[in-house]
């Protein structure tokens, strides 16, 4: 599956659209940039928030009855998500050649930044986020050359990501190194973001350091399965489990999210990074 890189070339007049609606983590990217998803004057647009749940597809017609001008979903949409909605709406989907979350955070940031007109901000942005990252590798030098796994152990997928998603892109600034698995793994899955490796496979997981985003009774359920109790990083303490609050900003994948959650991620990680 792959995209056309025309499909990504922004109307020519989306400076002057009045109703935005972002999709994922655009909504951060916009504000990063300075161009934040708002109404204009009362009299000729209002302001509209909903959220929307994209894993049991598209909600086209929920979209679509908030009568956007332009649609900015840069991480979120597959192609066949973004052709149904492109044909109806201007739609700005993601960069990434083979679609959704696999968009680097600077060209993420830059790219909507040029669509907006804020590139100067967006630099200042970046420059900004690369002096904290920079910071945190000085305060924890710990972390450099340490293999870590990014996974998100639900059952009976149990997922392992590789390093075009952004929730490891943010873990690789900071020193770690995607473990050789999962470098083979992405290139056996070159257009994927992510492998499933299922219960039979959960060694693969194993690293100087496990890092899981669980949510609801997933970290029990975990918890309770003999194979994920026997990686050899779990074993020895090296998985650290993130907070719902760290794990969303982490999953948005976009600079100000990361930046929101960056202390609160290297305090986590300096716990097991031995």
């Amino acid at each position: 599956m792959r995209f056309d890189p025309v499909h990504f070339v922004p109307p020519a007049d989306a400076l002057t659209r009045r109703r935005l609606l972002a999709i994922g983590g655009g909504a951060a990217v916009l504000s990063a940039c300075g161009s934040s998803p708002k109404p204009a004057p009362a009299n000729q647009t209002r302001r509209i928030s909903h959220a929307f749940e994209l894993t049991d597809g598209l909600p086209l017609e929920r979209i679509l009855a908030m009568e956007p001008d332009l649609v900015v979903a840069t991480d979120s949409l597959k192609r066949p998500d973004y052709d149904k909605l492109s044909a109806v709406v201007p739609t700005v989907g993601p960069i990434r050649s083979d679609g959704a979350y696999g968009t680097p955070w600077r060209e993420h940031t830059r790219r909507m930044a040029t669509i907006f007109g804020r590139e100067e901000r967006a630099e200042q942005v970046i420059a900004d986020a690369e002096t904290r990252y920079a910071e945190t590798r000085r305060a924890h030098p710990e972390f450099a050359g340490k293999t870590l796994s990014y996974v998100w152990p639900t059952a009976p997928d149990y997922f392992l990501y590789f390093d075009v998603d952004p929730r490891v892109q943010l873990l690789l600034e900071l020193g770690f190194e995607l473990t050789d698995t999962a470098i083979a793994l992405s290139k056996e899955n070159p257009a994927e973001f992510y492998a499933s490796v299922g219960s039979e496979g959960l060694l693969k997981y194993d690293a100087d350091a496990i890092v899981a985003q669980s949510y609801g009774s997933e970290a029990i359920d975990a918890q309770r399965n003999k194979l994920f109790q026997s990686v050899p990083a779990v074993r020895r303490g090296a998985l650290v489990r993130l907070p719902k609050d760290v794990a969303d900003g982490v999953a948005f994948g976009t600079v100000l999210s990361a930046m929101a959650v960056l202390d609160d991620l290297a305090g986590l990680l300096a716990k097991v990074a031995r």
